[in-house]
């Protein structure tokens, strides 16, 4: 049987109830898993896990990208202790650490499995629904199992690629879904994986964890904006952006203008709502990526915030890091660019 880690990020999952809140607790007698009772503890071994630590307590809302970093630091740390990892987490900011370890860490290629639960586990008003134990209990089988050797997230009835999925229903017991990708297995009776799913090249040969995350901004155009206001923005320190353009893929020509002239890296992304696979394929003529302005193709907003920190904090200078952000890492995006219409007219009238 493989040694797996299991490593507790807090959240709901982590959560008991007590006075009829629900409160995070941890203590050094049960090294911050007292949401599991002693039954599943013993039962631990029986997945595999060898060993169970606390790196984070409290809401996943308050998780921060020095938190990514020791959590990527611990793993890649114990790479020849355990054969996988399985991280509890909360389920709000889930998709940006799923995100943020895939680009740490893929060049690991072991099974780095992340769940949660959307009702508490020890939570007596739920009256023992929670989704918390069955979720760690797929995840440890996917881990077990070894196929998926990179940053999965298994949640619900489903495993998806970590820096593919997003969350988007607070309310159904499978709120993470996977937009642009094909799910990587489903969970059921048993683990029935996709037919023809293959591990994603991985652009690096060593992890890569940052020791300083850079300040980025995520703006979104509106009628209305303000080019003032996003002046500002712009030289308030802020060391690159995300841009979400209209769900065409355009922006204002002064919105264009303002970004370009700015010296800011900006990844431009599409709003979540609307289906990516192709994204920006009919931007005409209103802009064209460049060194520093960067398509985000089909990536999910968590990919993109995560993936521009990440970028900017080991790139020597800003066109090292456009160059990084145009290259698919670890499988997050479509790995070409498909031609615009407006650039395959120009080619057409020369």
């Amino acid at each position: 049987m493989k040694r797996l880690l299991l490593i507790n990020m807090g959240g709901t999952i982590a959560k008991t109830r007590e006075e009829g809140l629900l409160h995070d607790q941890t203590s050094d007698s049960d090294n911050g898993f007292a949401f599991l009772s002693f039954e599943q503890r013993n039962m631990l071994p029986e997945l595999g896990i060898a060993e169970a630590i606390t790196l984070f307590t409290g809401d996943s809302i308050l998780i921060k990208p020095e938190n990514w970093a020791t959590l990527a630091r611990t793993i890649a740390e114990r790479a020849n202790q355990f054969d996988g990892y399985v991280v509890t987490h909360g389920t709000d900011s889930l998709a940006y650490t799923s995100s943020a370890l895939s680009w740490m860490l893929g060049a690991l290629a072991k099974p780095i499995v992340i769940t949660g639960a959307q009702i508490a586990m020890r939570d007596s008003f739920a009256l023992q629904r929670s989704d918390g134990w069955p979720n760690l209990v797929h995840a440890a089988r996917v881990a077990q199992d070894g196929r998926i050797a990179e940053v999965s997230v298994v949640f619900g009835s489903r495993v998806l690629r970590g820096n593919r999925c997003t969350k988007s229903d607070a309310f159904s017991l499978d709120p993470f879904t996977s937009p642009n990708f094909p799910d990587l297995a489903r969970i059921g009776i048993d683990i029935a994986y996709t037919p023809n799913y293959r591990l994603p090249h991985i652009a690096l040969s060593t992890p890569a964890i940052p020791a300083r995350w850079p300040r980025v901004i995520s703006i979104k155009a509106f009628p209305g904006l303000e080019m003032a206001t996003l002046r500002s923005v712009i030289q308030s320190g802020v060391e690159g952006c995300i841009v979400e353009a209209y769900s065409s893929g355009m922006l204002p020509p002064e919105m264009i203008e303002l970004l370009s002239s700015s010296g800011l890296v900006c990844l431009l992304s599409l709003p979540a709502s609307v289906g990516q696979a192709d994204a920006f394929l009919y931007e005409p003529t209103y802009w064209f990526e460049t060194d520093l302005m960067v398509s985000g193709r089909d990536m999910t907003k968590e990919a993109a915030i995560t993936k521009l920190m990440w970028a900017l904090a080991v790139s020597h200078d800003n066109l090292e890091a456009g160059a990084t952000l145009k290259t698919a890492l670890a499988g997050e995006m479509q790995a070409e660019m498909r031609p615009y219409f407006g650039q395959e007219s120009q080619r057409r009238s020369q």
